[in-house]
């Protein structure tokens, strides 16, 4: 994904309208102890990373369940502000996502994925929405 913007700012839109940028911060992550392994911005509104204990940790939006710890924030407008443990997979290499959905692959080559699945996106066979992580079955 490409960004654009000034130096010390981003933006994920064409224009130069300075409500599209944001200055990008270093958060803290009081729950996230050791390094992490690995960083995804899952899209614009929820961020995941993986430990190097293979554990998924994930904060912001989530309307869809896409931070993976059982809930969901149907309002829209309540964020996770802490990084919450995404529940029933470790052992994770990585980790990917959107703005509404994540998905993870174990060392073991299983495919996990949660969040909104209107369309289909968790490949589980329905369209509805999980707020854990489901794997999905790969023939």
């Amino acid at each position: 994904r490409a960004y654009r913007g000034a130096p010390g700012r981003a933006s994920l839109f064409a224009d130069d309208d300075p409500q599209h940028y944001w200055t990008p911060t270093q958060p803290e992550l009081p729950r996230i102890q050791n390094h992490v392994a690995d960083v995804l911005v899952g899209g614009m509104s929820d961020i995941c990373v993986v430990k190097p204990d293979g554990t998924v940790w994930c904060w912001g939006d989530n309307e869809y369940g896409q931070l993976g710890d059982g809930t969901t924030t149907p309002d829209g407008n309540t964020h996770i502000t802490t990084p919450v443990h995404s529940l029933g997979i470790d052992d994770v290499l990585e980790v990917s996502g959107t703005d509404t959905n994540t998905c993870a692959v174990q060392a073991d080559g299983t495919l996990w994925c949660w969040g909104n699945n209107d369309h289909g996106q968790l490949g589980d066979g329905t369209t509805t929405a999980s707020p854990t992580p489901i794997q999905v079955p790969i023939p």
